[in-house]
């Protein structure tokens, strides 16, 4: 190399690898690279501003193994072999006779038993949602919202139920016709407030 090789030209300010704009490190003015590419190496072509990838040179100038097909020049991606010259990997299909969909657990399409069946006990069907199928991940999901329904008010501590007979009761006690206070009624009343699990009140 000669003193004119911008390698050791010191009055560069940009840092001497291609597309980078840094400023050269400071703290070293013998430094030709920025603070980032500070422990990385150049190509050893002349004239290249690349950073080595292997071998001591840029992927341009073979730091990546070349296409072992005849003629081509472009880098081996798949094994020895460019993406164009690879073989493409091919789907397996089903291993039922006469089946052309692909193969999954099992070397079994999902319609011929290649899917995960649904978890729910005695289903036999494929699942589709959270390891359940259609109709059971829907039943699940209203169990679930029925449930929720139930849960305790943590701004006031009420559950679900207890809000029902506060909206059944407030109209009678602020509504002094004689029929409201019927013994039948209280006798409803009563037997909600003793039993825990009332999910229907009908007066």
């Amino acid at each position: 190399m000669q003193a004119s090789d911008p390698i050791f030209n010191f009055a560069m300010v940009s840092c001497f690898f291609n597309d980078c704009h840094l400023d050269t490190d400071t703290n070293d003015s013998s430094s030709w690279k920025c603070a980032f590419h500070k422990h990385r190496s150049r190509c050893l072509v002349s004239d290249c501003h690349n950073q080595v990838y292997a071998r001591n040179l840029c992927v341009r100038h073979g730091g990546k193994r070349a296409c072992v097909a005849p003629g081509c020049s472009a880098n081996a991606r798949v094994g020895n072999l460019c993406s164009k010259h690879a073989t493409p990997a091919t789907k397996k299909l089903c291993m039922v006779d006469g089946c052309t969909k692909q193969a999954h657990a099992r070397y079994k399409c999902v319609r011929h038993g290649g899917g995960s069946q649904c978890k729910a006990m005695g289903c036999i069907s494929n699942s589709r949602s959270n390891g359940m199928c259609s109709r059971h991940a829907k039943a699940h999901q209203k169990d679930r919202r029925r449930d929720e329904s139930r849960k305790i008010d943590p701004e006031d501590g009420k559950d679900a139920k207890t809000v029902l007979m506060d909206d059944l009761l407030q109209p009678i006690a602020f509504d002094h016709t004689p029929a409201y206070f019927s013994t039948d009624l209280l006798d409803v009343v009563v037997e909600c407030f003793s039993v825990i699990e009332c999910d229907v009140v009908t007066v």
